[in-house]
């Protein structure tokens, strides 16, 4: 997706890689807007305690095409309660949102024709 090596990502800190600086390989393929509102919406999640989550958004993948991913993420807290970690994974999600459309759109047209 990002084409990163695996040696890139390996024993590395996700806000390292991904939101470090604004010069980060991920923050630019992202809309800025969007990657500001994905880094508040970490931040909000950390603070308030919540365990889990979900996120869609689309990025520019390596080969310069706009994809959707969808990100979902758990927190890990230690005996203490302090959030010390988190498990997160990214897919892309861009034919499951074409599908979506294509139904929205279908939708639409039938509901035209019958009303």
């Amino acid at each position: 997706m990002f084409n990163l090596k695996r040696e890139a990502i390996l024993e590395k800190n996700f806000w390292e890689i991904f939101y470090k600086s604004a010069g980060s390989k991920f923050y630019n393929q992202c809309h800025i807007a969007l990657s500001e509102r994905i880094i508040f919406a970490f931040k909000y999640a950390m603070k308030a305690g919540i365990k889990e989550g979900r996120f869609e958004y689309r990025c520019r993948s390596a080969d310069g095409r706009y994809i959707w991913l969808e990100a979902t993420g758990k927190a890990l807290f230690d005996d203490k309660g302090a959030c010390e970690g988190a498990v997160l994974g990214i897919r892309d999600i861009t034919d499951r949102k074409l599908m979506e459309d294509k139904l929205r759109q279908s939708e639409e047209h039938f509901f035209k024709i019958f009303n």
